[in-house]
């Protein structure tokens, strides 16, 4: 009887962690889908996650990777803490290489390599 009791114990833990660890408001910035050319990961995400229930509406009115401003610093960072939204064009600004990203509250949530096709 005690036995059952402990591995239920346990198992109830178990699953509580798990729903914790997969839940959104414990992970609020979700990582696009790696398929597909960068416009087509940022309306993915966009779709996805720019709703009331990720507190991400106020993105959803940024229906293009051009819509994006350019991060004014590589992390997205400023005098006050993160751009909201910004996107890092390695091929425009930087050394003109590597990789770029959309941040979002520094955050990132897409990134790709070389230029972007569009």
């Amino acid at each position: 009887m005690r036995k059952g009791v402990k591995l239920a114990g346990l198992l109830a833990v178990g699953v509580a962690a798990f729903a914790v660890a997969c839940s959104p408001v414990c992970n609020p910035v979700p990582v696009a889908d790696p398929h597909g050319t960068p416009e087509q990961q940022w309306n993915w995400w966009r779709e996805t996650y720019a709703t009331a229930d990720y507190g991400q509406a106020d993105l959803a009115g940024y229906t293009s990777l051009s819509d994006i401003p350019q991060c004014g610093m590589e992390d997205g960072s400023m005098a006050g803490g993160y751009e909201r939204i910004c996107e890092w064009r390695a091929d425009a600004v930087g050394n003109h290489a590597g990789e770029s990203y959309v941040l979002v509250d520094g955050g990132k949530v897409l990134s790709w390599g070389g230029t972007r096709e569009m």
